[in-house]
Protein backbone atom coordinates (compact mmCIF):
# COMPACT_ATOMS: atom_id res chain seq x y z
CA UNK A 1 0.00 0.00 0.00
CA UNK A 2 2.97 2.33 0.50
CA UNK A 3 3.69 2.51 -3.24
CA UNK A 4 0.08 3.47 -3.99
CA UNK A 5 0.23 6.15 -1.31
CA UNK A 6 3.29 7.56 -3.05
CA UNK A 7 1.38 7.40 -6.34
CA UNK A 8 -1.47 9.34 -4.69
CA UNK A 9 0.94 12.03 -3.44
CA UNK A 10 2.62 12.33 -6.84
CA UNK A 11 -0.79 12.61 -8.48
CA UNK A 12 -1.80 15.25 -5.95
CA UNK A 13 1.31 17.31 -6.69
CA UNK A 14 0.90 17.01 -10.47
CA UNK A 15 -2.75 18.07 -10.29
CA UNK A 16 -1.93 21.06 -8.11
CA UNK A 17 0.12 22.35 -11.01
CA UNK A 18 -3.14 22.65 -12.96
CA UNK A 19 -5.11 24.04 -10.02
CA UNK A 20 -5.97 27.21 -11.92
CA UNK A 21 -7.48 25.16 -14.72
CA UNK A 22 -9.70 23.36 -12.22
CA UNK A 23 -10.60 26.68 -10.57
CA UNK A 24 -11.57 28.25 -13.91
CA UNK A 25 -13.69 25.19 -14.77
CA UNK A 26 -15.54 25.36 -11.46
CA UNK A 27 -16.13 29.11 -11.75
CA UNK A 28 -17.49 28.81 -15.27
CA UNK A 29 -19.80 26.06 -14.01
CA UNK A 30 -21.55 28.72 -11.93
CA UNK A 31 -23.09 30.02 -15.16
CA UNK A 32 -24.67 26.59 -15.54
CA UNK A 33 -26.10 26.87 -12.03
CA UNK A 34 -27.52 30.29 -12.87
CA UNK A 35 -29.22 28.84 -15.95
CA UNK A 36 -30.61 25.96 -13.88
CA UNK A 37 -32.03 28.43 -11.36
CA UNK A 38 -33.72 30.54 -14.06
CA UNK A 39 -34.96 27.52 -16.04
CA UNK A 40 -36.52 25.63 -13.15
CA UNK A 41 -37.81 28.87 -11.64
CA UNK A 42 -39.81 29.40 -14.82
CA UNK A 43 -41.11 25.81 -14.71
CA UNK A 44 -42.24 26.16 -11.10
CA UNK A 45 -43.82 29.59 -11.71
CA UNK A 46 -47.25 29.49 -10.07
CA UNK A 47 -46.73 25.93 -8.82
CA UNK A 48 -45.74 24.67 -5.42
CA UNK A 49 -44.88 21.10 -6.45
CA UNK A 50 -44.21 19.08 -9.59
CA UNK A 51 -44.31 15.34 -9.20
CA UNK A 52 -44.10 15.63 -5.42
CA UNK A 53 -40.96 17.84 -5.44
CA UNK A 54 -40.82 21.52 -4.62
CA UNK A 55 -38.59 24.14 -6.23
CA UNK A 56 -36.20 24.14 -3.24
CA UNK A 57 -35.77 20.36 -3.43
CA UNK A 58 -35.11 20.43 -7.18
CA UNK A 59 -32.57 23.25 -6.84
CA UNK A 60 -30.83 21.43 -3.99
CA UNK A 61 -30.63 18.35 -6.19
CA UNK A 62 -28.78 20.25 -8.92
CA UNK A 63 -26.46 21.93 -6.40
CA UNK A 64 -25.46 18.55 -4.99
CA UNK A 65 -25.08 17.19 -8.52
CA UNK A 66 -22.82 20.14 -9.37
CA UNK A 67 -20.56 19.33 -6.43
CA UNK A 68 -20.53 15.58 -7.04
CA UNK A 69 -19.35 16.02 -10.63
CA UNK A 70 -16.08 17.47 -9.33
CA UNK A 71 -15.62 14.74 -6.70
CA UNK A 72 -16.49 11.64 -8.75
CA UNK A 73 -16.39 12.65 -12.43
CA UNK A 74 -13.81 10.87 -14.61
CA UNK A 75 -12.85 13.69 -16.94
CA UNK A 76 -9.72 12.58 -18.84
CA UNK A 77 -8.77 9.21 -17.35
CA UNK A 78 -9.85 7.21 -20.40
CA UNK A 79 -7.76 9.36 -22.74
CA UNK A 80 -4.73 9.21 -20.43
CA UNK A 81 -4.91 5.42 -20.28
CA UNK A 82 -5.24 5.16 -24.06
CA UNK A 83 -2.22 7.45 -24.49
CA UNK A 84 -0.17 5.24 -22.14
CA UNK A 85 -1.05 2.27 -24.33
CA UNK A 86 -0.26 3.99 -27.62
CA UNK A 87 3.04 5.45 -26.41
CA UNK A 88 4.17 2.21 -24.79
CA UNK A 89 4.33 3.71 -21.30
CA UNK A 90 2.27 0.84 -19.93
CA UNK A 91 5.18 -1.56 -20.53
CA UNK A 92 7.06 -0.28 -17.50
CA UNK A 93 4.26 -1.49 -15.22
CA UNK A 94 4.62 -5.01 -16.58
CA UNK A 95 8.17 -5.18 -15.20
CA UNK A 96 7.41 -3.65 -11.79
CA UNK A 97 5.47 -5.11 -8.84
CA UNK A 98 2.65 -2.59 -9.19
CA UNK A 99 -0.91 -2.99 -10.38
CA UNK A 100 -1.75 -0.59 -13.19
CA UNK A 101 -5.44 -0.39 -12.20
CA UNK A 102 -4.57 0.51 -8.60
CA UNK A 103 -1.98 3.03 -9.80
CA UNK A 104 -4.47 4.80 -12.07
CA UNK A 105 -7.07 4.68 -9.30
CA UNK A 106 -4.65 6.43 -6.92
CA UNK A 107 -3.97 9.16 -9.51
CA UNK A 108 -7.72 9.47 -10.15
CA UNK A 109 -8.42 9.90 -6.41
CA UNK A 110 -5.77 12.61 -6.16
CA UNK A 111 -7.24 14.50 -9.11
CA UNK A 112 -10.74 14.29 -7.64
CA UNK A 113 -9.55 15.67 -4.30
CA UNK A 114 -8.08 18.75 -6.01
CA UNK A 115 -11.03 19.35 -8.37
CA UNK A 116 -13.58 18.64 -5.63
CA UNK A 117 -11.96 21.12 -3.24
CA UNK A 118 -11.93 23.86 -5.88
CA UNK A 119 -15.52 23.05 -6.88
CA UNK A 120 -16.58 23.27 -3.25
CA UNK A 121 -14.93 26.70 -3.00
CA UNK A 122 -16.84 27.85 -6.09
CA UNK A 123 -20.06 26.59 -4.53
CA UNK A 124 -19.31 28.59 -1.39
CA UNK A 125 -19.11 31.70 -3.57
CA UNK A 126 -22.62 31.04 -4.95
CA UNK A 127 -24.08 29.84 -1.65
CA UNK A 128 -25.26 33.30 -0.46
CA UNK A 129 -27.47 33.53 -3.56
CA UNK A 130 -28.98 30.04 -3.20
CA UNK A 131 -29.06 29.73 0.59
CA UNK A 132 -32.74 30.61 0.81
CA UNK A 133 -33.68 27.86 -1.63
CA UNK A 134 -31.86 24.91 -0.06
CA UNK A 135 -33.78 21.96 1.35
CA UNK A 136 -31.23 19.71 3.06
CA UNK A 137 -32.30 16.50 4.80
CA UNK A 138 -32.80 16.82 8.55
CA UNK A 139 -31.62 13.28 9.29
CA UNK A 140 -27.84 13.02 9.65
CA UNK A 141 -27.88 9.33 8.79
CA UNK A 142 -28.98 10.16 5.24
CA UNK A 143 -25.87 12.27 4.73
CA UNK A 144 -23.75 9.52 6.35
CA UNK A 145 -25.13 6.98 3.88
CA UNK A 146 -24.49 9.37 1.00
CA UNK A 147 -20.73 9.48 1.60
CA UNK A 148 -20.00 5.77 0.91
CA UNK A 149 -22.47 5.90 -1.97
CA UNK A 150 -20.45 8.79 -3.42
CA UNK A 151 -17.23 6.78 -3.06
CA UNK A 152 -18.74 3.76 -4.81
CA UNK A 153 -20.09 5.99 -7.58
CA UNK A 154 -16.61 7.40 -8.11
CA UNK A 155 -15.22 3.86 -8.32
CA UNK A 156 -17.83 2.96 -10.94
CA UNK A 157 -17.01 6.10 -12.92
CA UNK A 158 -13.32 5.24 -12.90
CA UNK A 159 -13.96 1.61 -13.84
CA UNK A 160 -15.99 2.67 -16.88
CA UNK A 161 -13.27 5.11 -17.95
CA UNK A 162 -10.62 2.41 -17.38
CA UNK A 163 -12.49 -0.06 -19.61
CA UNK A 164 -12.85 2.51 -22.40
CA UNK A 165 -9.15 3.37 -22.11
CA UNK A 166 -8.22 -0.30 -22.49
CA UNK A 167 -10.06 -0.37 -25.81
CA UNK A 168 -6.96 1.31 -27.26
CA UNK A 169 -5.43 -2.18 -27.48
CA UNK A 170 -7.93 -2.98 -30.24
CA UNK A 171 -9.10 0.39 -31.61
CA UNK A 172 -7.05 3.28 -32.89
CA UNK A 173 -9.53 5.90 -31.63
CA UNK A 174 -11.83 5.57 -28.61
CA UNK A 175 -13.47 8.98 -28.86
CA UNK A 176 -16.71 7.55 -30.27
CA UNK A 177 -17.10 5.15 -27.34
CA UNK A 178 -16.36 7.91 -24.83
CA UNK A 179 -18.91 10.31 -26.35
CA UNK A 180 -21.55 7.57 -26.41
CA UNK A 181 -20.94 6.72 -22.76
CA UNK A 182 -21.11 10.42 -21.80
CA UNK A 183 -24.45 10.79 -23.59
CA UNK A 184 -25.92 7.73 -21.84
CA UNK A 185 -24.51 8.86 -18.50
CA UNK A 186 -25.96 12.37 -18.92
CA UNK A 187 -29.47 11.08 -19.59
CA UNK A 188 -29.60 8.10 -17.22
CA UNK A 189 -27.62 9.94 -14.53
CA UNK A 190 -30.33 12.55 -14.08
CA UNK A 191 -28.22 15.49 -15.20
CA UNK A 192 -31.06 16.92 -17.31
CA UNK A 193 -33.81 16.46 -14.74
CA UNK A 194 -34.34 14.28 -11.64
CA UNK A 195 -35.38 10.80 -12.72
CA UNK A 196 -37.99 10.64 -9.95
CA UNK A 197 -39.62 13.85 -11.17
CA UNK A 198 -43.00 12.84 -12.58
CA UNK A 199 -46.59 12.17 -11.67
CA UNK A 200 -46.53 10.80 -8.17
CA UNK A 201 -49.75 8.86 -8.70
CA UNK A 202 -48.39 6.99 -11.75
CA UNK A 203 -46.09 4.04 -11.15
CA UNK A 204 -44.10 3.18 -14.28
CA UNK A 205 -44.00 -0.50 -13.32
CA UNK A 206 -47.69 -1.01 -12.51
CA UNK A 207 -49.51 1.66 -14.52
CA UNK A 208 -52.22 0.31 -16.81
CA UNK A 209 -52.19 1.23 -20.48
CA UNK A 210 -55.83 2.32 -20.47
CA UNK A 211 -55.27 4.54 -17.45
CA UNK A 212 -52.31 6.21 -19.13
CA UNK A 213 -54.33 6.67 -22.35
CA UNK A 214 -57.21 8.24 -20.44
CA UNK A 215 -54.79 10.58 -18.68
CA UNK A 216 -53.27 11.74 -21.98
CA UNK A 217 -56.70 12.23 -23.59
CA UNK A 218 -57.90 14.17 -20.56
CA UNK A 219 -54.86 16.46 -20.68
CA UNK A 220 -55.30 17.01 -24.43
CA UNK A 221 -58.98 17.88 -24.03
CA UNK A 222 -58.16 20.27 -21.21
CA UNK A 223 -55.69 22.15 -23.38
CA UNK A 224 -58.13 22.13 -26.30
CA UNK A 225 -60.84 23.63 -24.10
CA UNK A 226 -58.41 26.33 -22.96
CA UNK A 227 -57.65 27.23 -26.59
CA UNK A 228 -61.33 27.31 -27.44
CA UNK A 229 -62.03 29.65 -24.54
CA UNK A 230 -59.19 31.96 -25.58
CA UNK A 231 -60.09 32.11 -29.28
CA UNK A 232 -63.85 31.88 -29.04
CA UNK A 233 -66.20 29.15 -30.24
CA UNK A 234 -66.95 30.66 -33.66
CA UNK A 235 -63.33 31.37 -34.55
CA UNK A 236 -62.19 27.99 -33.21
CA UNK A 237 -64.72 26.09 -35.33
CA UNK A 238 -63.77 28.04 -38.45
CA UNK A 239 -60.09 27.50 -37.72
CA UNK A 240 -60.60 23.76 -37.27
CA UNK A 241 -62.55 23.47 -40.50
CA UNK A 242 -60.07 25.29 -42.70
CA UNK A 243 -56.95 23.82 -41.08
CA UNK A 244 -58.30 20.33 -41.70
CA UNK A 245 -59.27 21.09 -45.29
CA UNK A 246 -55.91 22.65 -46.05
CA UNK A 247 -54.06 19.74 -44.46
CA UNK A 248 -56.06 17.16 -46.41
CA UNK A 249 -55.54 19.07 -49.66
CA UNK A 250 -51.79 19.36 -49.13
CA UNK A 251 -51.24 15.76 -48.04
CA UNK A 252 -53.54 14.38 -50.75
CA UNK A 253 -51.55 16.12 -53.48
CA UNK A 254 -48.33 14.73 -52.01
CA UNK A 255 -49.96 11.28 -51.91
CA UNK A 256 -50.82 11.50 -55.60
CA UNK A 257 -47.20 12.35 -56.44
CA UNK A 258 -46.03 9.40 -54.34
CA UNK A 259 -48.42 7.10 -56.16
CA UNK A 260 -47.06 8.35 -59.51
CA UNK A 261 -43.50 7.60 -58.42
CA UNK A 262 -44.56 4.18 -57.18
CA UNK A 263 -46.30 3.36 -60.47
CA UNK A 264 -43.26 4.37 -62.52
CA UNK A 265 -40.87 1.95 -60.82
CA UNK A 266 -43.10 -0.86 -59.60
CA UNK A 267 -42.37 -2.97 -62.71
CA UNK A 268 -38.81 -3.45 -61.44
CA UNK A 269 -40.16 -5.77 -58.74
CA UNK A 270 -40.57 -8.37 -61.42
CA UNK A 271 -36.79 -8.85 -61.50
CA UNK A 272 -37.05 -10.06 -57.88
CA UNK A 273 -39.75 -12.60 -58.82
CA UNK A 274 -42.43 -10.44 -57.16
CA UNK A 275 -45.74 -9.78 -58.86
CA UNK A 276 -45.73 -6.00 -59.57
CA UNK A 277 -49.50 -5.81 -59.18
CA UNK A 278 -49.42 -7.39 -55.72
CA UNK A 279 -46.48 -5.20 -54.68
CA UNK A 280 -48.30 -2.12 -55.97
CA UNK A 281 -51.42 -2.93 -53.96
CA UNK A 282 -49.44 -3.58 -50.76
CA UNK A 283 -47.30 -0.47 -50.98
CA UNK A 284 -50.24 1.68 -52.01
CA UNK A 285 -52.09 0.49 -48.91
CA UNK A 286 -49.09 1.43 -46.75
CA UNK A 287 -48.88 4.86 -48.42
CA UNK A 288 -52.58 5.46 -47.80
CA UNK A 289 -52.16 4.57 -44.13
CA UNK A 290 -49.26 7.01 -43.91
CA UNK A 291 -51.46 9.62 -45.57
CA UNK A 292 -54.18 9.28 -42.95
CA UNK A 293 -51.70 9.33 -40.09
CA UNK A 294 -49.91 12.40 -41.45
CA UNK A 295 -53.19 14.26 -41.94
CA UNK A 296 -54.29 13.81 -38.36
CA UNK A 297 -50.85 14.35 -36.85
CA UNK A 298 -50.29 17.58 -38.81
CA UNK A 299 -53.79 18.79 -38.00
CA UNK A 300 -53.36 18.07 -34.30
CA UNK A 301 -49.98 19.79 -34.23
CA UNK A 302 -51.29 22.91 -35.93
CA UNK A 303 -54.53 23.19 -33.96
CA UNK A 304 -52.60 23.06 -30.69
CA UNK A 305 -49.63 25.21 -31.72
CA UNK A 306 -51.03 27.87 -34.04
CA UNK A 307 -51.09 31.29 -32.40
CA UNK A 308 -53.69 33.89 -33.40
CA UNK A 309 -53.89 37.41 -32.02
CA UNK A 310 -56.80 39.57 -33.17
CA UNK A 311 -56.54 43.36 -32.94
CA UNK A 312 -59.73 45.01 -31.86
CA UNK A 313 -62.19 45.16 -28.94
CA UNK A 314 -62.74 41.80 -27.23
CA UNK A 315 -66.14 40.19 -27.64
CA UNK A 316 -68.39 38.96 -24.89
CA UNK A 317 -69.05 35.28 -24.14
CA UNK A 318 -65.53 34.36 -25.21
CA UNK A 319 -66.08 35.38 -28.81
CA UNK A 320 -68.96 32.97 -29.32
CA UNK A 321 -72.57 33.68 -30.16
CA UNK A 322 -73.87 37.08 -29.20
CA UNK A 323 -72.04 40.32 -28.75
CA UNK A 324 -70.10 42.26 -31.36
CA UNK A 325 -68.81 40.34 -34.38
CA UNK A 326 -65.19 39.33 -34.56
CA UNK A 327 -62.98 41.97 -36.16
CA UNK A 328 -61.67 41.08 -39.61
CA UNK A 329 -58.09 39.92 -39.71
CA UNK A 330 -55.54 38.35 -42.00
CA UNK A 331 -52.73 35.85 -41.62
CA UNK A 332 -49.22 37.21 -41.33
CA UNK A 333 -47.09 36.17 -44.26
CA UNK A 334 -50.14 35.74 -46.52
CA UNK A 335 -51.23 38.03 -49.31
CA UNK A 336 -54.87 37.98 -48.16
CA UNK A 337 -55.72 41.25 -46.45
CA UNK A 338 -58.96 40.66 -44.56
CA UNK A 339 -57.90 42.49 -41.43
CA UNK A 340 -55.11 42.34 -38.87
CA UNK A 341 -53.74 39.14 -37.32
CA UNK A 342 -50.35 37.77 -36.38
CA UNK A 343 -49.67 34.07 -36.88
CA UNK A 344 -46.92 31.86 -35.59
CA UNK A 345 -46.53 28.23 -34.65
CA UNK A 346 -47.54 25.06 -36.40
CA UNK A 347 -45.43 23.41 -39.05
CA UNK A 348 -47.34 23.06 -42.26
CA UNK A 349 -47.19 25.57 -45.05
CA UNK A 350 -50.97 25.39 -45.23
CA UNK A 351 -51.31 27.12 -41.88
CA UNK A 352 -51.26 30.72 -43.08
CA UNK A 353 -53.74 30.12 -45.88
CA UNK A 354 -56.08 28.29 -43.51
CA UNK A 355 -55.91 31.14 -41.04
CA UNK A 356 -56.82 33.62 -43.74
CA UNK A 357 -59.80 31.51 -44.78
CA UNK A 358 -60.85 31.08 -41.16
CA UNK A 359 -60.61 34.81 -40.72
CA UNK A 360 -62.91 35.42 -43.67
CA UNK A 361 -65.45 32.86 -42.41
CA UNK A 362 -65.43 33.99 -38.78
CA UNK A 363 -65.19 37.71 -39.57
CA UNK A 364 -67.51 39.93 -41.56
CA UNK A 365 -68.50 37.40 -44.20
CA UNK A 366 -68.91 39.00 -47.62
CA UNK A 367 -67.27 42.27 -46.52
CA UNK A 368 -64.14 40.41 -45.49
CA UNK A 369 -64.15 38.51 -48.76
CA UNK A 370 -64.52 41.75 -50.72
CA UNK A 371 -61.67 43.37 -48.79
CA UNK A 372 -59.53 40.31 -49.42
CA UNK A 373 -60.24 40.51 -53.13
CA UNK A 374 -60.01 44.28 -53.73
CA UNK A 375 -57.92 45.44 -50.76
CA UNK A 376 -58.93 47.41 -47.69
CA UNK A 377 -58.71 50.74 -49.50
CA UNK A 378 -61.04 49.71 -52.32
CA UNK A 379 -58.22 49.53 -54.84
CA UNK A 380 -58.02 47.35 -57.87
CA UNK A 381 -57.66 43.62 -57.74
CA UNK A 382 -54.10 42.39 -57.75
CA UNK A 383 -52.99 41.22 -61.20
CA UNK A 384 -52.71 37.48 -61.69
CA UNK A 385 -49.37 36.08 -62.83
CA UNK A 386 -49.01 35.81 -66.60
CA UNK A 387 -48.87 32.23 -67.86
CA UNK A 388 -46.29 31.91 -70.61
CA UNK A 389 -46.85 29.24 -73.23
CA UNK A 390 -44.31 27.85 -75.59
CA UNK A 391 -45.08 27.34 -79.27
CA UNK A 392 -43.14 24.43 -80.72
CA UNK A 393 -42.74 23.37 -84.31
CA UNK A 394 -42.11 19.91 -85.64
CA UNK A 395 -38.32 20.28 -85.36
CA UNK A 396 -38.29 20.92 -81.61
CA UNK A 397 -39.41 18.24 -79.21
CA UNK A 398 -40.02 18.58 -75.46
CA UNK A 399 -38.06 16.22 -73.26
CA UNK A 400 -39.85 14.28 -70.54
CA UNK A 401 -38.07 16.20 -67.77
CA UNK A 402 -38.36 19.62 -69.48
CA UNK A 403 -40.95 22.18 -68.31
CA UNK A 404 -44.30 21.61 -69.98
CA UNK A 405 -45.13 23.86 -72.94
CA UNK A 406 -48.46 24.92 -71.36
CA UNK A 407 -46.70 27.02 -68.70
CA UNK A 408 -48.05 25.11 -65.69
CA UNK A 409 -44.56 24.84 -64.16
CA UNK A 410 -44.73 21.04 -64.03
CA UNK A 411 -42.50 18.66 -65.90
CA UNK A 412 -43.79 17.55 -69.30
CA UNK A 413 -44.13 13.94 -68.14
CA UNK A 414 -46.31 15.06 -65.22
CA UNK A 415 -48.54 17.29 -67.32
CA UNK A 416 -49.39 16.92 -71.01
CA UNK A 417 -46.91 14.11 -71.49
CA UNK A 418 -48.56 11.84 -68.92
Amino acid sequence: MLKYRHAFIVGLQSNLVYRWNFAARSLFSLFHLAFVFIFWGAIYAGKTEIGGFGFAQTLTYFLVLFLLQFFIGAFNEDYQISEDIRNGLINQFLLKPINYFAYRLSVFAAARVVSGALGFMALLVALPFFRGYLALPHDAWRIALGLPAMALTGLIQFSIAYCFGMLAFWFLEIQGFVILSMAVETVLGGQFFPLDLGDEDLDRDTVDRNVLTDRIVEEAMTRYKAREDSLGTELMEALERFLLLQTIDERWREHLFDMDYLREGIHLRGFAQIDPLVAYKNEAFVLFGDLMNSVWSDYARMIYNVQVSVDGPPTQNGGGQGGAPIAPFSAAGNSTRAGRVSYSGGHSAAGSGALAAAAAAAGLGSNASAEAAFGEDGGEMEALPVVEQRVLDDEHQVGRNDPCWCGSGKKFKKCHGA
